[in-house]
């Protein structure tokens, strides 16, 4: 049996051949790992465009909203009474208290004979 018909394991070669195919075996490892960060490095980028342009429009969203909310307020300012209302915060009295002892400190009728 000569050479050419032998399996392609016993084939004998040279070191020079051998750090060539070793060499290029790792070059193809080296490309294929490329191609497969590639390919994740492409799916995430067009993740973060999808969520860029939902964080695009929630933004346009939420300043037409402040947008919405500023108008209704300069509206409401507009017709809104200019003066205070004259009721009084504290409730007053109608009259005397009926109890002589009345020191409840409510700002309403003390009626003491100290």
């Amino acid at each position: 049996m000569t050479i050419d018909r032998l399996p392609a394991s016993v084939v004998p070669v040279s070191a020079a051949s051998a750090a060539k195919v070793s060499s290029l075996a790792k070059q193809q490892r080296l490309t294929n790992e490329a191609t497969v960060l590639q390919r994740q490095v492409g799916l995430e980028i067009a993740q973060l465009t999808a969520e860029s342009a939902q964080l695009e429009r929630r933004a346009t969203l939420l300043q037409d909203a402040m947008n919405a909310q500023r108008r209704v307020t300069i509206a409401v300012a507009r017709v809104a009474p200019t003066t205070t209302s004259s009721i009084p915060t504290t409730h007053a009295t109608t009259g005397a208290s009926s109890s002589k002892d009345d020191n409840d400190n409510s700002g309403g009728n003390d009626n003491d004979s100290n």
